[in-house]
């Protein structure tokens, strides 16, 4: 069976459905394609730019995020410090507090 299919595939193209191909008509397709070629590079080239721009565009961002984020955590810090430094004061008052207790006694109301 499958020689038949193949004979009738045969059978179903014949020699005046073939097409002459020469050298000219070879140079014909390359030209098409050359010309192709050259059309997508000019928009492969306009493509890179717009990505380029769009990446410059985000790197600025994360420099300006950076900057950003170094005042907050500045100012972040700032506040610790400080809050570190009223418990420190709190620590000693309620300390000096106990001290004046032991010694004086207990204040009288």
């Amino acid at each position: 069976m499958p020689a038949r299919i193949c004979a009738t595939a045969i059978a179903a193209y014949n020699y005046s459905m073939a097409k002459k191909t020469t050298l000219a008509s070879i140079a014909a397709q390359i030209a098409k394609l050359d010309a192709r070629t050259r059309e997508s590079e000019g928009r492969f080239d306009k493509l890179e730019s717009i990505i380029e721009k769009g990446f410059s565009a985000v790197a600025d961002d994360i420099v300006d995020l950076k900057h950003e984020l170094k005042g907050d955590i500045a100012r972040v810090q700032t506040q610790v410090n400080s809050i570190e430094a009223e418990l420190r004061l709190g620590r000693y008052e309620t300390r000096l507090g106990n001290l004046e207790d032991k010694v004086f006694g207990a204040p009288r109301a």
